[in-house]
């Protein structure tokens, strides 16, 4: 290992030591800010406060791209196939077709935004793609899929040569 790898695991070790086995906190005072607030490297740093501002800024656009924008797409694709197939009543893709386009957008502009304009407009915007999975979750474990023509041609053969 480097050792600038080496000096970070240490400084993990001993804090972990220090804060975390119960030597109570004049142990642990060391590594703590004077408000005990935050903890902070004993020498200033700044690869490692880019770094780690780095990876809060990706958790922050992985958290908008899985579940902010996934739930629009899933909705656009699983609305389409069951508009076309008439498997559920047709007002229940309707609801998805429509909520899904209003969340892309949504989504859309808070990752390109960094946060929603305004966070009303975000839950209307939410509002019909949880009428449409609640909808079509509550359709399908009462009532079922519709019998589909599609799959009606499948049947096997009855009697015959």
């Amino acid at each position: 290992m480097s050792t600038t790898t080496e000096s970070i695991t240490q400084t993990a070790r001993d804090f972990f030591d220090a804060c975390e086995t119960g030597k109570g906190w004049a142990a642990c005072s060391a590594y703590c800010q004077p408000r005990g607030r935050e903890f902070t490297w004993t020498q200033p740093d700044a690869p490692r406060i880019t770094t780690g501002r780095a990876l809060v800024a990706v958790r922050d656009w992985t958290f908008l791209l899985g579940p902010g924008l996934m739930p629009g797409i899933n909705a656009l694709l699983l609305g389409y196939l069951m508009y076309r197939s008439g498997l559920v009543p047709r007002l229940i893709p309707v609801v998805g077709l429509i909520g899904a386009p209003l969340l892309i957008a949504s989504a859309t502009a808070a990752l390109f935004r960094g946060d929603h304009l305004v966070p009303v407009l975000a839950v209307i915007a939410t509002i019909p793609i949880f009428v449409w999975e609640l909808s079509l979750g509550l359709w399908l474990v009462l009532k079922g899929f519709k019998p589909s023509p599609i799959t009606a041609g499948m049947a096997a053969p009855t009697g015959g040569a």
